[in-house]
């Protein structure tokens, strides 16, 4: 069974509405929490990347090698570490 998702339009700058490719996620994580969230899709990306906030509240693993990653906005520090992604647990997210 394939899952099929619509571009999500977003606000952009002055007034502009922009088509993401964003789909609903959940984050299982380390804990017993378990987290719905937006997320956006880059298929050519070698990695992802989520706020260390959400790594955090997640309690995954952050003693795993520093390296920098670059993209188009420059530079960022990222701690390597690993999370299973699933389909949201609640349809609702999907609205």
């Amino acid at each position: 069974m394939a899952l099929v998702y619509h571009y999500k339009i977003l606000p952009g700058k002055k007034g502009a509405k922009i088509k993401t490719p964003s789909i609903p996620v959940c984050f299982p994580g380390n804990s017993l929490l378990k987290m719905n969230v937006i997320a956006l899709v880059d298929s050519g990306a070698d990695c992802s990347v989520i706020p260390r906030g959400l790594a955090e509240v997640l309690n995954l693993d952050l003693t795993g090698t520093k390296q920098d990653s670059f993209g188009f906005c420059g530079k960022i520090e990222c701690i390597e570490s690993s999370v299973r992604i699933t389909p949201p647990l609640h349809p609702a997210i999907e609205s």
